[in-house]
């Protein structure tokens, strides 16, 4: 066949540039952790997926997405080829157990893959104190870590009243002859029962 007359002729050249992959791209770290538990006061809940690729066409640089328990989306980008640290935000989880797959690529066609599990506790019930009594002062157990406040009024605003001393579940104040209203609040704010103590003389 004659090609003298072809009107396809390239005039123009291009240069194709092909990357050697020096090594397998890999998944290095995945967050949330494997087993790992988040707690929260209220649905539906905020958490952040993040990965961390190395190896592949270009020291770990991919473009990677995720999907599990219903829900999938891509992860987003600033570089064009996608970056090595990967993050999500995610603001609609609701409690329960939870798999998330991700999958990564790069730009040489090297994939990855790696999962978590991780599960979601609504924690809606205030600290319970479990131990009163009096040592040189007021001292009150809780059975959780806490912030325990006092007060001699029996209506007092949490907010409002001293905060006892604490190094997490033990609380302390000082000792004055008058009766405490003491409450206790957890790190997701939920309170607990009012409780009104009384000294009496020895």
């Amino acid at each position: 066949r004659d090609l003298s007359d072809n009107t396809n002729v390239m005039e123009e050249s291009y240069v194709f540039e092909v990357r050697r992959s020096e090594s397998d791209l890999y998944i290095d770290e995945v967050i949330p952790r494997v087993g790992e538990v988040i707690n929260a006061g209220v649905e539906p809940v905020s958490a952040t997926f993040k990965l961390r690729t190395s190896g592949g066409a270009n020291k770990g640089e991919a473009r990677c997405n995720w999907e599990g328990n219903g829900y999938s989306d891509n992860f987003r980008y600033e570089l064009p080829n996608g970056s090595n640290i990967h993050e999500y935000h995610v603001t609609s989880l609701a409690q329960g157990n939870y798999v998330i797959n991700f999958m990564c690529e790069d730009q040489a066609g090297n994939m990855a893959a790696n999962s978590t599990s991780f599960k979601i506790n609504i924690d809606k019930s205030g600290p319970k104190i479990v131990r009163i009594y009096f040592d040189g002062g007021l001292k009150v157990v809780t059975n959780e870590d806490a912030d325990c406040r006092y007060s001699f009024l029996r209506n007092f605003k949490y907010d409002n009243a001293t905060k006892m001393g604490s190094d997490g579940r033990n609380h302390f104040a000082g000792f004055l002859p008058k009766t405490y209203y003491v409450q206790c609040a957890d790190d997701l704010g939920n309170k607990g029962a009012r409780i009104r103590v009384k000294p009496y003389p020895s």
